[in-house]
């Protein structure tokens, strides 16, 4: 725990991931011999925002591999912060409103795809388990869809653009022309 917490302090984002990401392999590694401190893997599983990076949240998932109640958590967590995520997209109250990039380039969208590869390194054909949530949004649930089948079939995530929605609105504006 007291890693975790310093690992907070890395500056360098990919770094403090990456550590984060190697501190809760470690304790996965620790546990299964008895040496470990409860509640350390799932608190290395919800620091920071590994759940919903493409890579760092399929990793983090096998690293859990194995340990079903954790792994479960873990790739809970990531659909979680995929959707806090798309909550940030959708507001239309933000200074700049709902997110104009296209909706495959939205960083919910990078999120989900995540969760999903994530959901399949850990419980593979059963994965598809995390579908159904997303048949009311028939656009997401057909990108999340095929986005399992790449992952099934060992693609990595999607690779798009990622625009939030302060970055769209500043390259709308820089199409504009000048009067």
């Amino acid at each position: 725990m007291r890693a975790l917490q310093s690992a907070r302090y890395i500056h360098d984002a990919d770094a403090r991931e990456q550590i984060i990401l190697q501190i809760a392999t470690d304790v996965l590694q620790t546990a299964e011999s008895g040496c470990s401190e409860p509640g350390a893997a799932d608190a290395a599983a919800t620091s920071g925002k590994i759940a919903a990076r493409p890579g760092r949240a399929t990793g983090g998932a096998r690293a859990y591999s194995g340990k079903s109640d954790q792994a479960e958590r873990f790739v809970n967590a990531a659909f979680d912060l995929a959707g806090k995520l798309q909550e940030v997209d959708m507001d239309a109250k933000s200074d700049c409103g709902v997110n104009p990039a296209p909706r495959d380039w939205w960083p919910s969208t990078a999120a989900y795809r995540a969760a999903m590869h994530a959901a399949v390194a850990v419980f593979h054909e059963s994965g598809d388990r995390y579908l159904p949530r997303f048949q009311p949004d028939a656009d997401l649930y057909l990108l999340l869809s095929v986005e399992f089948a790449r992952a099934l079939l060992g693609g990595s995530t999607t690779s798009t653009p990622v625009l939030n929605c302060t970055d769209a609105v500043a390259i709308a504006q820089e199409d504009v022309p000048s009067s």
